[in-house]
């Protein structure tokens, strides 16, 4: 076990990361808006410091707006189940050892109820795969939030922004073996980049919730990888997306409409090989066109 002053140089270091390289490297992804990353009290959880909580949950409990969450790997894997309701941080000290695990129990790992709530550097698995609320991280109407730099494996669905969730970010994540990676219902202005995702039925979901809820609009899907997976990119009731510079790799089928979608953007994604001629893009009564499609796939 770390020293408790070599855990304490950890935590600054993790959080002058945060607040110094994390936001600026995001902004060079070229996201229209960044959230702002808390910067109030610390909690912390695990790890061998004086008051550090034993569950993560109490320590949530106990925070207030603008405080971060810190979780040390000491503990891990934590088996719980998180109710978030306040605009806070959590913050994995390493994203491969410290582990969030549902333990199949069958529901949201994480149901974030909130605005502004940032989630960075765990593995978050398990959650169950009854296709019954078997979530991953699900947000509720919350806007502004940033999941990113995590891992997801062994989920049903392992993010799912449901019902008005705006102007969120889901950055940097590696998702795996799961039935959906990312799912957008009734939710816009969200930015998804830079996740590698495979071996998903979904890779990403966008669509709209029932009616006269509303549709998915104006969503940004761009510098992501998909592979191996049965549909790379699948959209309903979806409108006014942008989808670019994606790669798109030895998908049974790449992306699959099945409902009319007005006035998407396709441009620069790779499609499994080098392509001379634009790429149609088939659905159910539609059919878009990437006109410009990548020669080479992007390293992401």
């Amino acid at each position: 076990m770390t020293p408790p002053a070599m855990k304490w140089f950890a935590v600054v270091g993790m959080l002058l990361f945060l607040g110094v390289i994390v936001a600026p490297s995001l902004s060079a992804l070229n996201d229209t808006k960044i959230q702002t990353l808390s910067n109030g009290n610390t909690l912390y959880v695990g790890g061998s410091g004086p008051g550090n909580y034993t569950r993560i949950q109490d320590a949530i409990d106990n925070a207030t707006d603008s405080d971060t969450v810190y979780v040390y790997d000491d503990s891990s894997p934590y088996y719980e189940h998180l109710l978030i309701e306040t605009s806070i941080t959590l913050i994995g000290e390493n994203k491969k050892t410290t582990i969030i695990d549902g333990n199949m129990i069958g529901t949201a790992i994480m149901y974030v109820n909130a605005n502004y709530v940032n989630i960075y550097g765990f593995t978050i698995q398990n959650s169950g795969n009854s296709k019954q609320n078997d979530y991953g991280i699900r947000l509720f109407n919350a806007n502004d939030c940033s999941i990113f730099d995590n891992i997801f494996e062994n989920n049903d669905i392992c993010i799912m922004l449901w019902h008005n969730c705006d102007y969120n970010i889901i950055s940097n994540n590696t998702i795996t073996n799961s039935d959906t990676g990312v799912y957008l219902a009734g939710s816009s202005y969200n930015t998804i980049t830079y996740n590698k995702i495979q071996y998903t039925g979904r890779g990403i979901r966008v669509a709209g919730v029932g009616y006269p809820e509303p549709i998915s609009d104006h969503n940004s899907i761009h510098h992501n990888t998909i592979f191996d997976s049965t549909i790379g990119l699948l959209f309903h009731k979806n409108k006014n997306s942008v989808i670019s510079k994606n790669n798109f790799i030895d998908n049974k089928i790449n992306v699959f409409y099945t409902h009319a979608t007005d006035d998407d953007k396709w441009t620069e994604n790779y499609w499994n090989n080098p392509r001379v001629f634009p790429k149609l893009i088939p659905g159910f009564f539609k059919i878009s066109i990437d006109w410009h499609p990548a020669q080479t796939p992007y390293a992401i």
